[in-house]
């Protein structure tokens, strides 16, 4: 592949200096010691909090802030219908709409304040979007039963009933926006989101749009302060789109994988953070979310994409004609990490991935070992990778009997991968030992494994013993004179799993790992 190049960018120097910790800390209006400093007590603050619960799937606090939220709403809207209170019930679910509204920005006061970010927000987006409908339809009953009167405070006024309502303007805006509500929930779901994104997408912003356009009718003018928020979001966002063209290589590599590359320029991200793409030559419409898979220490930024969909189908088969940069926007970048690992809080690592979820982990891994050369203690970082498909295997290491020194040009992560610094690793066969870094890749679906080298130290075959690697890793931890070990996994549900429940198996008083799972799919 031809280099990567932007003449109207000066390159950053290859050495940043002495490694502090959360040195890229990055909070709206403040800098320098001052934005470390806001980091550090959020962390402080927040740290409870972020104990995962649920498999990882979510957090101490954020079970907590949802429950107090759902027990609110349950009881104010019990409290309505008992009391015949048309108008809170109607101000209570317009106000959890505009919450809708609220948590559906990529750059929220969640992400700020609490570290909640945009991937893990969305399942309280569509939580939000529930209990409004639920409210809403309890509002509906109140003027089905009881019309207008406000509450049941006036037992000597006549109350009629209100019916259906359709030749009441706001019956049918209220029944209306019911409806619209309730069709957005159903399209929303994964089934429908993943396989036809185009189609969800187009309908979401659809009759989002009517869903405010309805509310204001109705009238339920309450939205207005998420709605404000959420348009202040996508403000910056189109402004930032305008700013973040880059010119991009596109190239198609085995295993059904496709790379693509650019100068990094002014983006600035931390590991494990991810961009969302547009490629104007296949939609103007589609902005598609992808992880990084480079370090922010490299001069390029690289992001690796497993062909799923449609659009990325189509991006593959583009990919193969496509020999100079193509024009692409970024917009991001997006992603927060629930355990600490910007600070000096943990130097000791589980890093686990399944499949293409390797693309954040190998970015975290790299920067970590980045920064061990700059000063920062890294005791061990134990790399995890598993995937089950030969193809995707054979895209990583070439398929033949050479030795592990003649593979040097292809490192520990190979071609599809490269550059990267866990190529100065990729002959450690020892965990005790003193490198840094221990990586192991499992293929879990082999049928003959005499195809492969037996010479490369990593390899393995068959599924990843969870209780083996956490009692080792464990005593490693202890060998170092730490108490905290930091895990991080990128995959498929099952493995997410297994990790989070060994993660909370092996955690005492002595040892504890901190778990945190990427969102694999939105």
């Amino acid at each position: 592949m031809p280099p990567v190049e932007d003449d109207n960018v000066e390159p950053e120097p290859p050495d940043k200096g002495q490694w502090i910790p959360y040195e890229s800390a990055k909070i709206p209006f403040l800098s320098g010691d001052s934005a470390r400093r806001a980091l550090k007590t959020r962390w402080t603050v927040f740290r409870p909090l972020h104990r995962p619960l649920l498999s990882g799937r979510t957090t101490v606090g954020e079970v907590l802030v949802v429950g107090l939220c759902v027990t609110l709403s349950t009881l104010l809207s019990t409290l309505d219908v008992v009391n015949h209170d048309l108008n809170a019930s109607g101000t209570l679910a317009v106000l959890v709409l505009g919450f809708v509204y609220f948590l559906s920005a990529r750059d929220s006061l969640l992400a700020l304040l609490a570290g909640i970010p945009f991937e893990r927000a969305l399942i309280y987006h569509k939580l939000s979007a529930l209990v409004s409908i639920v409210i809403g339809f309890a509002h509906g009953l109140i003027f089905y039963f009881w019309g207008r009167r406000p509450d049941r405070r006036f037992p000597d006024e006549t109350r009629a009933p209100g019916g259906i309502g359709l030749s009441d303007t706001d019956a049918v805006t209220g029944w209306l926006l019911e409806f619209v509500m309730l069709f957005l929930l159903i399209t929303a779901q994964a089934p429908i989101r993943r396989y036809l994104f185009e189609l969800f997408y187009r309908l979401h912003v659809v009759f989002m749009v009517a869903c405010v356009a309805l509310a204001f009718v109705h009238p339920g003018t309450d939205v207005i302060f998420g709605l404000l928020l959420y348009v202040f979001d996508a403000g910056i966002r189109v402004m930032q789109r305008t700013t973040c063209r880059k010119d991009c290589y596109v190239e198609r590599l085995p295993g059904q994988v496709i790379r693509l590359r650019f100068s990094k320029g002014n983006l600035k991200y931390r590991a494990g953070q991810y961009l969302f793409v547009m490629i104007p030559e296949l939609s103007i419409w589609e902005w598609h979310p992808f992880s990084i898979s480079s370090a922010p220490s490299e001069q390029h930024v690289s992001i690796h994409v497993r062909v799923l969909g449609d659009w990325t189908k189509t991006l593959a088969n583009k990919a193969e004609s496509w020999t100079n940069p193509i024009r692409t926007y970024v917009e991001g970048p997006y992603g927060d990490c629930s355990v600490d690992i910007d600070s000096d809080a943990y130097s000791c690592f589980l890093v686990v991935s399944g499949g293409i979820g390797i693309t954040p982990m190998q970015s975290i891994t790299n920067e970590l070992l980045a920064q061990r050369q700059r000063g920062r203690r890294i005791d061990k970082i134990w790399f995890v990778w598993s995937v089950r498909d030969r193809d995707m295997m054979d895209a990583f290491y070439p398929n033949d009997p050479s030795s592990v020194a003649s593979m040097r040009e292809d490192p520990a992560l190979p071609a599809v991968f490269s550059p990267d610094n866990l190529s100065e690793h990729c002959d450690s066969n020892n965990p005790i030992g003193g490198d840094p870094l221990y990586s192991e890749f499992f293929m879990t679906r082999v049928r003959d494994p005499s195809q492969y080298s037996p010479s490369h130290p990593c390899l393995r075959f068959g599924r990843p013993d969870w209780q083996q690697i956490f009692t080792r890793m464990r005593q490693l931890a202890a060998d170092a004179g730490v108490k905290r070990v930091a895990v991080l996994v990128c995959g498929p549900g099952g493995l997410v799993g297994d990790v989070a429940a060994n993660s909370a198996s092996h955690s005492d008083a002595a040892v504890t790992f901190d778990f945190h799972a990427e969102t694999f799919l939105f």
